[in-house]
């Protein structure tokens, strides 16, 4: 074995890729809540302290921010979010719990939308020339994270702008049960991220069908896609994308124009620093969406969409209040009186119980 003037070279292992050591070094980074020496680093994976400042420098290129301190080591300066680092995050408790959601994790630096990416997964699983449809390649419980999307959806059509450390994720399911009853994920994702986020935003609250808004201000969105047959589900697609800080110019400028339309709505904007005391990573935030987010789809799958209905109905902004619909040039008015089972707004206007399917709810003064 060669040496150096500081002593032996410590023993590389021959198996490890260029993607595994970068890997490693981000997650030793990430577990350590402060700085790790090149030397700690360098034993661990049998290279040279060399050979590790020249993987950091790589990584800084990529645009992860790491910065070196004198006399104690590196450090990671980032909320990043890296496949490895946020399966493992999951990993325990997924495999305590049996969970679904998080079997597989892939994170891109960039994509159109995380939606579009998991769609493709899905297509490229599927051999349509022969009509029959092969989603073995597409693990059930996939989560795909993006740190930009260039052409996120909401619903409606509406854009979603992913501003700078905005939280960006979809998860591909494949339910067991009947395209009638997709119509429900929506509203279980709601309650699921309402649970989640409580502890950093307690005032958090539902926007029918399935915003997340803070005072009448729109913290997350939901969208959900499928892929399905006659009588067959053969994938559901749960995209969710959270607000995690101001954009630099604050979020009026944003709503100025990104979400100005011709509804009539106030449609305003808000984010997790602006409303909360404690500090939230884009990590811990996803850890905590999607560990609630299978709780509650297990939940579902084994007892229906009564235990949902009803912890939608508890959290949502104007149950039992005063609402409007705004649905292109109609306008509804009426009192929100329940949730129907395929996630209808059952609503009381004049002597009429109307069931709102689609439009705009104006949460002015609510939430």
């Amino acid at each position: 074995m060669a040496e150096s003037v500081l002593g032996p070279l410590p023993e590389r292992r021959r198996d490890q890729t260029r993607d595994e050591i970068r890997d490693h070094i981000l997650s030793r980074l990430s577990d350590s809540g402060g700085a790790v020496s090149g030397d700690v680093l360098a034993t661990e994976l049998g290279l040279s302290r060399v050979a590790i400042w020249k993987h950091i420098n790589k990584l800084r290129q990529q645009g992860i921010e790491i910065v070196s301190r004198i006399g104690v080591g590196y450090e990671l300066h980032a909320d990043l979010m890296h496949a490895p680092m946020l399966a493992k995050a999951l990993k325990t408790n997924a495999l305590k719990a049996n969970a679904i959601i998080g079997r597989q994790v892939l994170c891109f630096a960039e994509v159109d939308s995380t939606n579009s990416e998991a769609m493709r997964l899905i297509d490229q699983a599927s051999d349509l020339t022969s009509g029959l449809t092969r989603h073995d390649n597409v693990m059930n419980g996939t989560v795909i994270c993006a740190d930009r999307q260039t052409q996120g959806r909401g619903r409606l059509g509406r854009p979603w702008l992913t501003m700078q450390g905005s939280l960006a994720l979809s998860v591909i399911l494949q339910p067991p049960v009947e395209p009638a009853r997709v119509t429900q994920i929506p509203l279980l994702v709601a309650v699921a991220l309402q649970q989640a986020l409580q502890p950093w935003v307690p005032d958090i609250r539902i926007k029918w069908p399935n915003d997340l808004v803070v005072h009448g201000a729109k913290l997350s969105g939901i969208l959900t896609e499928m892929r399905s047959e006659p009588g067959r589900v053969h994938a559901v697609v749960i995209g969710i994308g959270i607000n995690m800080r101001a954009p630099e110019n604050g979020w009026q400028a944003v709503t100025d124009t990104v979400l100005s339309d011709n509804s009539g709505t106030t449609r305003k904007a808000t984010d997790i620093a602006s409303c909360s005391k404690r500090p939230a990573s884009r990590q811990d935030v996803a850890v905590a969406v999607l560990k609630a987010l299978d709780i509650w789809y297990q939940r579902w799958l084994s007892e229906g969409f009564g235990p949902v209905k009803e912890a939608w109905w508890q959290h949502h902004a104007a149950s039992g209040s005063m609402l409007r619909v705004v649905n292109g040039h109609d306008v509804l008015e009426g009192v929100a009186e329940a949730l129907d089972d395929d996630g209808a707004l059952m609503l009381r206007s004049g002597n009429d119980l109307v069931r709102v399917t689609s439009g705009d709810v104006d949460m002015e003064g609510k939430g």
